[in-house]
């Protein structure tokens, strides 16, 4: 970790057309990767978020409450020990009482330590681990994905985070290896706080980025949903195509269950169109196309008698 430095402004480079940088937390720029739509991306990331902090919060209070009864229970056997070492004063009580201590003092430390390996698996050679207990829309989480992919790279921009003073701390991309790493960019402390940080210690800051968000992304290749664009029915697609389709002279207007017929036939004509399923209309709105479709016929057919 870098020493703590004073805030400053940060200049791009001079280059045309370039995007002037922003502070943004990284739970914005994840977001951003998710959607277009940012508060939909955010939406996601809560979903996320809250789903691995109940899988794993339930495993770690089990852990730190049996190495904590451990360690107690060993405190007091150690105090029984030194009464009867003291009363005694033998030797083996004495080793003994020595060899308890020790113990007693790593069960207390054991929570923390096991939660660490738990994250950043074994060894000092820190790698990127897996995440665990992610779940939700598949291009949310292949879009986060990439956005952590890119902050493992030692090449990145540095994220900081605000001390109170307020000068910022520095992190290197090994904060981004952790298999709870999605919990980072929960905006709630309480769920950030499961998070270690790879020196094996409780890490729940906000962290912010001097970034071109786009120009992440684009450098990430991701691909953002394109939440809350309007939808756009091509309906006089759909109405050639069944002008032309045998079955429309199957459906009898006006006779029981005309309607939904003609809902089912203007399904399988748009599975046909290649703008599905952006000229398919929802199901009020199906409905409505079809019965008017359905009196213009019976008009059709009353005027050709």
């Amino acid at each position: 970790m870098a020493r703590t430095t004073k805030v400053k402004a940060v200049e791009a480079p001079k280059e045309e057309n370039q995007r002037p940088l922003e502070e943004l937390s990284i739970r914005r720029i994840a977001a951003r990767f998710i959607s277009n739509n940012e508060q939909a991306g955010l939406n996601e990331i809560d979903k996320i978020a809250s789903e691995i902090y109940t899988k794993n919060y339930l495993k770690y209070a089990v852990s730190s409450l049996v190495f904590t009864i451990s360690g107690a229970f060993l405190v007091l056997v150690v105090f029984l020990l030194s009464l009867i070492a003291r009363r005694t004063g033998s030797q083996n009580f004495v080793d003994m009482l020595l060899v308890l201590e020790s113990i007693s003092g790593l069960a207390f430390v054991a929570a923390p330590i096991y939660w660490r390996l738990i994250q950043y698996n074994f060894g000092r050679e820190l790698k990127p681990q897996p995440t665990i207990y992610m779940s939700g829309d598949d291009s949310s989480i292949e879009n986060i994905g990439k956005f952590f992919e890119i902050m493992q790279r030692e090449t990145t921009q540095r994220p900081y985070y605000y001390n109170k003073n307020g000068s910022i701390r520095h992190l290197d991309e090994r904060y981004f290896y952790g298999r709870l790493r999605p919990l980072l960019l929960s905006k709630h402390r309480w769920i950030r706080e499961l998070v270690f940080s790879p020196r094996g210690l409780w890490f729940s800051h906000e962290i912010y980025m001097q970034v071109d968000a786009e120009a992440l992304i684009k450098q990430a290749k991701a691909k953002p949903n394109a939440s809350g664009r309007p939808e756009i029915y091509d309906y006089e697609a759909i109405l050639r195509a069944l002008i032309e389709h045998p079955g429309l002279s199957k459906i009898t207007p006006g006779q029981h269950g005309s309607i939904a017929q003609l809902e089912r036939l203007i399904h399988k004509v748009s599975e046909e169109h290649p703008d599905y399923p952006e000229c398919l209309p929802k199901k009020t709105q199906l409905g409505e196309f079809a019965a008017e479709i359905l009196e213009n016929i019976k008009k059709n057919r009353e005027f050709s008698n």
